[in-house]
């Protein structure tokens, strides 16, 4: 196994040009959470194929774990105009909104809301609203959103985490 990944890393090291082993090399280092060096290789990625969804949400995914939001929202709003439809994207988008030092509420609603009238029962995007209002201090709207994922699945993951979120 270790051989394997040796090779694979060498082969993105020596094919600087191969989107493919670009990207499985970002995924790597991502996976032994060496984000510095996985953003390398994804950035080359992204360089490579600027219009590929995929790479745009997973670069932009790896600022996001770095807490860099602002550089993730210009990965995930890229993502968007290739893909609009997709809505763990703009649901990462919004929650981007949210988590910076400055949040940026009423965007955050806006790309929350969208996700919602694609499915109107997207468990992350009703859990990550619900933290979005009651960080913003509206803890009735964030006790709706409660009860709205447990409507919407009574035996979801995200329920206990969201019921201590809200405390």
């Amino acid at each position: 196994m270790v051989q394997d990944i040796t090779v694979k890393l060498e082969k993105a090291k020596n094919e600087p040009d191969n989107f493919e082993a670009q990207m499985e090399a970002g995924d790597m280092y991502a996976q032994i959470k060496r984000f510095d060096e996985a953003v390398k290789f994804y950035q080359n990625g992204v360089k490579l194929k600027p219009d590929n969804f995929q790479a745009n949400v997973v670069f932009g995914e790896r600022f996001f774990d770095t807490k860099q939001f602002e550089e993730a929202e210009k990965y995930y709003t890229k993502a968007l105009e290739i893909n609009p439809k997709d809505i763990n994207a703009r649901t990462d988008l919004a929650t981007t909104l949210v988590e910076r030092p400055n949040p940026q509420f009423d965007r955050a609603f806006a790309e929350f809301k969208k996700s919602l009238e694609i499915d109107p029962k997207h468990e992350p995007t009703i859990y990550n609203l619900g933290v979005a209002y009651f960080k913003k201090g509206d803890n009735e709207n964030a006790k709706k959103m409660l009860a709205r994922l447990e409507q919407a699945n009574p035996n979801s993951q995200l329920l206990e985490r969201m019921r201590k979120a809200l405390q």
